[in-house]
């Protein structure tokens, strides 16, 4: 499994969060994507592109919901994206995308999908925080709640 976020500029490559140089704000509207490989099949790519501190913030949500109900959907903030979330009774959890390039259904290992999610929101609100234009204190309290959140996966599934 593999996971990667890209900054979508206009008119430019995409670049990988890592590489990204300019400053994030909540106001700016950054489109970007999430990268996701499972098994060797594309779950989510560059055209399913979105809002994307908006949409980390979706996701995390999401996850949190996840785990309490056993069910979430994931909505993209301004694009009409779904990925729907069911936790299964044998440690497991199905996957069912409706992006933009693709359908997709695949069932995987719970705990391993939900810490690869909750690095990779670590990691983007990580960055978000260190170089946000203003005082942008949401971002600081996302990556709370998503180490908050990989620590119940963490607690449930193991490390």
């Amino acid at each position: 499994m593999n996971l990667e976020t890209l900054i979508l500029e206009d008119g430019a490559a995409p670049v990988p969060l890592v590489d990204f140089e300019g400053g994030f704000s909540r106001w700016a509207y950054l489109q970007g994507a999430i990268l996701i490989e499972i098994d060797g099949r594309t779950v989510l790519d560059s055209m399913e592109s979105d809002t994307i501190d908006a949409l980390w913030s979706l996701v995390i949500g999401d996850i949190a919901e996840l785990l309490r109900s056993g069910r979430s959907l994931v909505r993209f903030p301004d694009r009409p994206y779904a990925v729907g979330l069911s936790l299964l009774q044998d440690g497991r959890i199905f996957i069912d995308v409706n992006g933009n390039s693709r359908t997709a259904a695949l069932e995987v290992q719970a705990g391993a999908f939900l810490r690869l999610i909750l690095k990779g929101a670590c990691e983007f609100f990580g960055v978000a925080s260190a170089k946000a234009l203003t005082d942008e204190s949401g971002y600081q309290r996302d990556l709370r709640s998503s180490l908050a959140l990989l620590g119940e996966v963490e607690a449930r599934w193991g490390a």
